[in-house]
């Protein structure tokens, strides 16, 4: 088991990111597994739900992101996107959606690298963060490596004004 979330409007169902690709769903109440999703012998290495808990995203070691629609009866991704493995190891992703418009998975990979994918539109944006002005060019690499560790918490995003 690589990751475990928890489902935000149904707090006793957890979503868990197996080693071989599968995601499965529990009832931790009840001790049953509610659903199964597999997605072809690829390591999830993070997962998040959106707030009303429709949607479950799942990051993959083959550097997919991949969106599951919760209230279906597929058990295969609806959208998905590649990342190059090789330019873009996932690390972590969070939903940023402020108001039910908006419709955006923040993915953060290895060596400080941070995407926006805006699903309803398709679009994926390449963020750039920028330390504070007060900080040495020395200390930048270290405030990088905050902001990244920091994706998995809302409270950044509730900090961060990003206007695309």
């Amino acid at each position: 088991m690589r990751v475990i979330r928890l489902k935000p409007t149904d707090n006793n169902v957890i979503a868990a990111g197996l080693e071989n690709g599968t995601i499965q769903l529990w009832d931790v109440l009840g001790n049953v597994a509610q659903k199964t999703l597999f997605s072809d012998n690829d390591r999830v290495f993070d997962l998040d739900f959106t707030p009303d808990s429709r949607y479950l995203f799942s990051g993959h070691g083959s550097g997919q992101i991949r969106q599951w629609d919760l209230e279906s009866s597929e058990k295969k991704p609806i959208r998905r996107i590649l990342l190059s493995p090789t330019s873009f190891s996932i690390a972590a992703l969070g939903i940023y959606q402020p108001n039910p418009n908006t419709s955006r998975v923040v993915i953060a990979g290895q060596y400080n690298k941070l995407l926006l994918w805006d699903w309803a539109a398709g679009a994926v944006y390449n963020v750039i963060p920028k330390p504070p002005d007060n900080v040495p060019q020395s200390a930048q690499a270290k405030h990088y490596s905050q902001f990244r560790a920091s994706i998995t918490t809302s409270k950044v995003w509730r900090s961060l004004e990003i206007g695309l």
